[in-house]
């Protein structure tokens, strides 16, 4: 699991070569999206704890391949925004 930031600057969740938007949240959890969710109707998501320090609960059923625009450069991780 890793924390990255879209070329716009905001938060994304990536795991297993797929990326996750922040949905919600409350003071124990924060919920997180597939980044297709709105362009391919993905219903993946994935619930963590709300210091991000444990994997609460995920759908890992994705309905599409992972995503190319996850890029790593030398300062970590960024997400180009569709």
């Amino acid at each position: 699991i890793h924390f990255a930031r879209s070329m716009k600057g905001r938060p994304r969740l990536i795991l297993k070569g797929y990326s996750y938007f922040r949905n919600n949240g409350n003071c124990e959890r924060t919920y997180w999206l597939c980044s297709r969710n709105r362009y391919h109707k993905c219903k993946a998501r994935v619930i963590t704890s709300a210091n991000y320090r444990e994997i609460i609960l995920k759908n890992q059923v994705h309905n599409h391949a992972p995503d190319p625009q996850i890029m790593n450069n030398r300062d970590g991780f960024y997400v180009s925004d569709m």
